[in-house]
């Protein structure tokens, strides 16, 4: 402990500089009460450290998170290959809700789709509406995503969100004017 201005100054057990009070005499505390001074943060610093990951840990997340993404990616585009929907629900959690942005140019339905089944036949309806439609990984505002591709022709975007390891949403775009700038 080194003397502070109204106290003596030390390190607690989380090695934060805490102001302990002096040895002027505090009036008895009530009982059930502790009469021990209580310890204050030093001038300008917080009392309670705020928890923060380093940052090679939340790169390291991150990665993990991109790459658990990117493997379900992969399985979503090879079960949609196959045109068969039990393959694909096998894949989807349970609660699974589908998204589908047509703007008016593709019959899809106009609310979205809920359950594994339900999201599942209409995942292998939509993608059927090209016959040669082929399924590329792609980045999507810069997360792992899918492009379905007719010929050299982008016609849909594919987006999805992981809850352990089971795709837990889906986002379609197949709306040609947002897809504009996807194609030259």
């Amino acid at each position: 402990m080194t003397p502070w201005r109204d106290g003596w100054l030390h390190r607690d057990s989380a090695r934060r500089a805490v102001v302990a009070d002096g040895a002027a005499p505090r009036p008895r505390a009530a009982p059930g009460l502790s009469a021990a001074p209580r310890p204050r943060a030093a001038p300008g610093l917080s009392a309670a450290p705020r928890p923060r990951a380093a940052p090679r840990l939340r790169a390291a997340l991150r990665l993990r998170a991109a790459l658990r993404l990117r493997a379900a990616l992969r399985l979503l585009a090879s079960a949609l290959e196959e045109r068969d929907p039990a393959c694909v629900a096998r894949i989807l959690d349970p609660r699974i809700t589908l998204v589908i942005d047509t703007g008016g140019a593709a019959p899809a339905p106009p609310e979205p789709v809920r359950g594994r089944r339900e999201v599942a036949a209409a995942l292998v309806r939509t993608l059927s509406i090209h016959a040669d439609t082929v399924l590329c990984e792609q980045s999507v505002n810069g997360r792992p995503g899918l492009s379905a591709r007719a010929g050299d022709r982008v016609v849909g975007i594919i987006v999805v969100a992981l809850r352990r390891r089971l795709i837990t949403d889906i986002w379609i775009v197949l709306n040609p004017e947002k897809l504009r700038h996807w194609n030259p």
